[in-house]
């Protein structure tokens, strides 16, 4: 079984990107091999913002039927996982993935 984060399922997901064909085939590779990919239901609602922004609602909608069909599996997190989420923020306070949004101010 694989946990999946955010960038792979978005790479897959959107054609130009550099990660795009990697990402699928490793997806279509754990798919004929049986083996499970869970998400966590955070990973779920970063997925859905990051891929409707680009591409619009239908890619968006694409994407939460394939747990629908079992492409993929949701998976809730538990409180251990929260401890370490926040070690992980804690940890990487400094580290910026993105440039601000009007949302987010910069710090």
């Amino acid at each position: 079984m694989i946990l999946c984060d955010t960038g792979p399922l978005v790479a897959a997901a959107i054609r130009n990107d550099i990660d795009n064909h990697a990402c699928n085939e490793l997806f279509t590779g754990l798919h004929l091999a049986g083996r499970p990919i869970l998400v966590p239901g955070t990973v779920i609602a970063e997925v859905g913002y990051l891929l409707q922004q680009p591409g619009g609602t239908h890619i968006e909608a694409t994407f939460l039927r394939s747990f629908a069909e079992s492409s993929l599996r949701h998976v809730g997190l538990e409180p251990v996982d929260f401890v370490r989420v926040s070690e992980l923020v804690e940890t990487y306070a400094d580290f910026r993935s993105a440039p601000p949004t009007p949302q987010s101010p910069p710090r």
